[in-house]
Order: structure tokens, then sequence, then C-alpha cells
């Protein structure tokens, strides 16, 4: 496997940033191909029985794929719970200044020459396929010409700096504008967001020209791909094209022509939409300045679907013979046993693959009652960063480390550092805050039995750990969704406040999960939150105690229970 620490030493430029990832091969024109393990993994997958893949690479393949295009026929998607979320993100739209300068990039290549670089742009790999065919020639020139409309590298700087260069980065200073006058949130760790309209003014005067640089740039990757998929299928028998000849030009076209439908042209229609005003039913349309750790990162317009997965079983259909979908985290726990059903149909999208999907569920085969305890406390002020820096200390006293602690919030997790850290006598370690990835994170929580690990819900997702390094977990507060622009959408077409508490359920079961993994684990959940409805108790095994109490009581209760 490949250290997630490994980019922290060596930097990006020499270790993930030296894989493309441009989305073709080009066959025998790379030196490497021949030895190239992922076009060789693709190869095999393509004549194998069984083939393990991830949500992702799915997920892109299905919302690429054409009607005759083939994809296996039968799939089994487990931790089913992430079908959703991975859904979304295949199915949406981006146009934001580094999707752009992606863009370019992806035409241009390395423009520059400072330092070597294995991204050739697209002149290089296609001026041998086209130096015959003047007009085909004609068309990959004016590709580059009407490219350099898009953001080249330094585009952070100069909207930063306020000094855009062409009519794009002019519209993104716009959308910078309308996001940081509009956006209701404070938070300086989170990404800043706000509707669409009305439009400001800055906006509003760059519609016309950001659309007509992207029909410009679209028309003529469309006709080089049509002339090149031509090309093939009008070939003489006399004159055959070589194998590799035949593989570039068929990825080549093929590259073209889904960049300029499902990216570009999905750029056009959200720069049309906003030009006539209208509101689409099925998307969520937004601007947002996204951060990580509180740094911008991007900023642009943003597409998805208010329910992903009604494109995913559209793509999916055609090609599927059978469908399974495994998690033990797949139903809601509402107690309504029907409801959740259909919940469960409706977040993985079956009820759009079929109308009588095949229910199955088994019990867990843990002893719950025996092995864990959920306690809620009733004393501690969960907006006082003392109150709850101090409640942790307690806690993690009486447990004796082996904790992994989950905030709600970013600035939450940095306030409670500095009040926590000369208190703990055991080794702790903070997301957010040690420049370590979370791979790298986990795996030193997992290694040392003591240590206590402070993270957000993110750090979550990705723990696995078996045994007593794991044997308390608590949470600041309860977990409810995050009040974003999509999330009201789905919220009110799912069901409210009752979207709200399932969303909040299932991370209360998923985070339950992480807590007993094995038939001998022993732990316990805390939840530092008094407010904490007792319709979301419903999340634990219906046979663990749950106890609310005060602090002190709770914590004679834990060393008592994880000595016994």
């Amino acid at each position: 496997d490949y250290p997630g620490w490994a980019t922290h030493i060596f930097g990006f430029a020499n270790t993930r940033g030296l894989a493309l990832k441009s989305g073709e091969c080009i066959f025998s024109a790379c030196d490497h191909y021949h030895k190239c393990f992922k076009e060789r993994a693709a190869r095999k997958a393509k004549h194998a029985e069984l083939v393990i893949s991830n949500h992702a690479l799915v997920m892109i393949q299905t919302a690429l794929a054409h009607k005759g295009d083939p994809l296996p026929p039968r799939l089994v998607f487990d931790e089913g719970h992430h079908l959703f979320h991975a859904a979304d993100s295949a199915f949406a739209a981006h146009l934001t200044a580094r999707q752009t300068r992606d863009m370019r990039r992806w035409i241009m290549g390395n423009e520059h020459n400072r330092r070597a670089s294995r991204n050739r742009g697209l002149k290089k790999r296609a001026e041998d396929l086209v130096s015959s065919y003047p007009e085909d020639e004609k068309l990959l020139y004016q590709i580059i010409h009407h490219a350099l409309a898009l953001p080249a590298d330094g585009w952070m700087k100069r909207l930063k700096e306020n000094n855009p260069n062409g009519p794009i980065e002019h519209f993104f200073i716009g959308l910078m504008h309308q996001v940081n006058a509009r956006s209701v949130s404070h938070d300086v760790f989170y990404s800043l967001e706000c509707p669409t309209y009305p439009l400001s003014q800055t906006v509003t005067a760059q519609l016309s020209d950001i659309r007509d640089a992207l029909v410009k740039l679209q028309s003529p990757m469309l006709k080089l791909s049509q002339s090149l998929d031509r090309r093939i299928s009008e070939e003489d028998s006399e004159n055959l094209m070589d194998p590799d000849t035949r593989k570039r030009i068929e990825s080549l076209s093929l590259s073209l022509e889904r960049r300029a439908l499902n990216m570009i042209g999905a750029w056009i229609g959200m720069i049309e939409t906003l030009s006539t005003g209208a509101k689409p039913e099925d998307y969520v349309d937004w601007m947002q300045i996204e951060k990580t750790d509180g740094q911008m990162e991007d900023v642009g317009l943003y597409r998805h679907w208010v329910d992903p997965m009604k494109p995913f079983g559209q793509a999916l259909l055609p090609h599927a013979h059978g469908v399974a979908i495994t998690s033990a985290t797949l139903r809601d726990k509402s107690g309504d046993e029907a409801h959740d059903w259909q919940k469960a149909e409706s977040q993985t999208g079956a009820h759009y693959l079929s109308t009588e999907a095949k229910r199955f569920a088994a019990p867990s085969p843990f002893p719950y009652e025996k092995n864990a305890r959920v306690y809620i406390v009733s004393d501690v002020n969960k907006n006082n960063a003392g109150h709850v820096s101090s409640a942790l200390h307690h806690l993690i006293e009486a447990s004796g480390g082996g904790a992994l602690n989950i905030f709600t919030s970013i600035r939450r997790l940095k306030s409670i550092k500095k009040n926590i850290i000369s208190k703990l006598n055991v080794p702790f370690y903070f997301q957010h805050e040690d420049n370590i990835d979370i791979g790298t994170l986990i795996d030193i929580f997992r290694e040392n039995e003591d240590a206590c690990l402070f993270g957000t819900d993110a750090l979550r997702d990705g723990v696995d750990v078996l045994g007593s390094s794991l044997r308390m977990m608590t949470f600041d507060r309860v977990p409810w969704p995050r009040p974003t622009l999509l999330h009201k959408a789905r919220r009110a077409q799912f069901g409210g406040r009752a979207y709200d508490e399932m969303l909040t359920r299932m991370k209360l079961q998923q985070a339950f999960g992480r807590l007993i993994r094995s038939q001998n684990d022993r732990g316990v959940f805390v939840m530092m939150d008094s407010a904490m409805p007792s319709r979301l108790l419903t999340a634990f095994p219906p046979n663990v105690e749950v106890k609310k109490a005060g602090l002190s009581e709770i914590c004679a209760d834990i060393k008592e229970f994880l000595k016994s």
C-alpha cells in the first residue's frame, strides 16, 4: 500500500504529482504503457469473472457510460450507506476556478517549462494523428486558441489580489464578491456559500462573455471528436490502421466528447440557467468559496441533483442484470420497520432499479449488551470550551486512554486543544493540527493502546481499530447535519425534520459500529450533549444499556466497566 505520510515528507510534486489524472491512456505513445499497472489492471478487469473496485470508480464509469458501453452486468455494493454520497459526487457539475484551470492544463499541457512534466497537453498527444488531415489540424489549433480564455496557473493569487485575467476569471471575481457579501456563515474554517439569486451586477455583466468563451471552446472539440470517430468508421479495408493507432484515436475522440459534452456542456447549461433566471426542479445551484482548514481552495458555481440516485438509477438500469447492496447501517431505526426499509431503498436508489427489491436483514453477532455501554452526560455545558475540555480530561482518565473524540466543528476542536493538552498524561493527536494525514493518524492511534485521537466527523469514517486501542468514543454534541443550501433542498424533498433525524441516527449507528469490531471488543460511547432527543437513541442496539447521568457518576461507571 502507498503510505499516506510519503506526500508530507517528499512533497506532492515528487509523489502523488507524478501520477497523471487526465483520464485516458495514450497506449503505445507512452514509454511506460507495457509496464503500467493501472492499464494492466484495467485490461484484465474487462475479462475477469470478479472485479473488486471502490464506489467512486464504479460511479464515474456509470456516469460516463453510453447505452452500448460494456459495464459489469452484476454488481455488489458493500458499505451501501455511502452510495448516496458517491452518486452525489459523480453526477454533480462544478464550474470552478480549479476545474477550468484543469481543463486548460489538459489542453495546453505544461505551458511554462519550469520543470519536466508528463502532462503533454492535447497538442502533443494529437498532432501526429491530425497532421495529415488539414481540417482536423485546424480544429486542434482552434481548441488550443480558445483554451487561452480559461484560467492559467496563478489564478488563486490573481483572484485574491483582484487582478483577474480573462472573462472567466472576471466571472469568478464576481462570484467571490457575491458570496462574501451574502454568506450567512461566519465560521472561517468552513466553506462559504450563497444562493445564486438575486445575481449581483458584476456577475450578470459577465454571463454573456463566459458563455461565449465556453461555446467557442466546446464547438471545435465536438467537431474534432466526430471527425476522429468518422475516420475509424469509414476506414478503408485496404489501408487498415495498426491496433495502437486505432486505440489512440478512439481514446482521443472519446476524451474530447466527454469533456465537451459532460463538463463544458454542463457549465454552459449552468450559465444559461443564470441568464434566464430559471430554478431547475431536479437540481440545486449555488455559489461557493471552498475552504480547507480555513484556507481558500476554490471558488465557483455548483450544481448537484436533489436526488442523485435518480441519474444513478437511470445510468445503471440499461446495463445491470442484478444489483446487491449491503451494509450494517443500511436502514434507519425510527421504530417503523416498513418506513425504514422505504428510506433504505430511497437512499440507495433501489426504487429506481426495481419495483420489487428483495430485502434481507440479519442480526449482529456481537454481544453488545455485555461489551458496550452508552452514556449521556447531563451536567456539562456543551457551549463552554473549558467545561468540555475538563469533562474530556476526566473521561480519558477513566478509560485510561484509547479514546476517539469526535467534534462536530473544526472551530470547537481547536478551541479545546489549548485547555486539554496540559492535563493529559497519555499520547494525543489532533486532526487539522498535527499536519499528518488521516490514514497515518489512525495507524499511529491503532498501534498505541493508550493514545487519544481528536478529530471531526471525517475522521470517524476512516477508523477501523480492533481491540483495546479503541475503547471509548466521545461526541461533543449531537451530530446534526450542517444546514447547507444543498441539505435544505434535500430536507424539503425527503421529509423535513424526519430526514435530519434519519441522517443523525445513521451517523450515530456508524460511530457506534466503529467501537465494537469483534466478539471480544469492549467499549463505551459517550455523548456530551444533554439535549440529545430520546428518539435518536434507537440508533443504538436495543439491548445496550443507555444511561444519562452526571459526569462523576459516568466516569466511575466507565472505570469499573472497562476493568471488569
